[in-house]
């Protein structure tokens, strides 16, 4: 066996051994672990969007009177952090909201919806993925998704005490997501593509390769592409490769943007 081909061969091990770990936050099943025991209510925010009539900060002067806080976050301590891009709350902390009864899920939903034109929550938008225990505590998270598709990325995190508060908001969220939907691309547009990117990373063109790029299965995501307020969307299709996420437009099969892993 010569050296490419010993190399493409360690890379397909490893490949599944990677697929097999858990990743971040954004990497998250599309489903957690009890999702076919919950009902479209249960995993997603159901939120009235005729309550979301006035702009998030607003929203935040309101809370912000409520709750007793200051304005801006400084040195860590309680308040608000903008993003200004979104124009939404980064981080809500150093408040405790009233008591809701229910699981730690069941506060967290109630919070949103009672509070979702913080962040200009949009309906179903919220897809539940996980409790995690802090300290003493639960965070909930949940990704955003822009019809039922996950957008990449994102998250909106809360912490509930143990007598059902919520008491921090983090949030990676897209209020304004602008999408032009086109015909899906062809399958072999898309794994040439990949073999295409494969072959220009300095691997061998072949039927090992070819059997490698075929067993790949891809997933489908909402990418936002760009910095500051200059953010476009792309419907895209993520390949996880050993060493890099290739995202490609889901139209045209045409790279979108290669994340490489460390």
């Amino acid at each position: 066996m010569n050296k490419q081909s010993l190399f493409l061969t360690l890379l397909i091990i490893l490949a599944i051994v990677i697929s097999s770990c858990t990743g971040l936050p954004a990497d998250l099943p599309e489903s957690p672990n009890n999702a076919p025991q919950m009902s479209k209510q249960d995993i997603f925010v159901d939120y009235n969007t005729k309550l979301n009539q006035i702009s998030p900060k607003e929203a935040w002067e309101t809370f912000k009177k409520e709750y007793g806080l200051p304005g801006e976050m400084k040195n860590g301590g309680a308040g608000v952090l903008w993003n200004e891009n979104q124009d939404i709350p980064k981080y809500v902390v150093g408040f405790k909201s009233r008591k809701y009864p229910g699981s730690s899920q069941e506060v967290a939903n109630s919070f949103l919806q009672e509070y979702g034109n913080l962040i200009k929550l949009q309906n179903n938008s919220l897809y539940f993925i996980d409790t995690y225990k802090f300290n003493k505590e639960n965070k909930i998270i949940y990704e955003q998704r822009y019809k039922n598709i996950p957008v990449y990325g994102t998250s909106v995190q809360a912490l509930i005490t143990s007598d059902g508060q919520v008491r921090q908001l983090s949030v990676d969220y897209y209020p304004n997501i602008e999408l032009i939907e086109s015909k899906p691309g062809d399958n072999s547009e898309f794994k040439k593509a990949v073999t295409d990117f494969l072959i220009k990373a300095g691997l061998p063109a072949g039927s090992e390769l070819n059997s490698f790029v075929a067993s790949r299965k891809p997933e489908k995501f909402i990418y936002p592409m760009g910095k500051g307020s200059n953010i476009k969307f792309y419907s895209t299709l993520l390949y996880r490769l050993p060493e890099a996420r290739l995202f490609l437009d889901a139209n045209s099969a045409e790279i979108v943007n290669v994340e490489q892993l460390s």
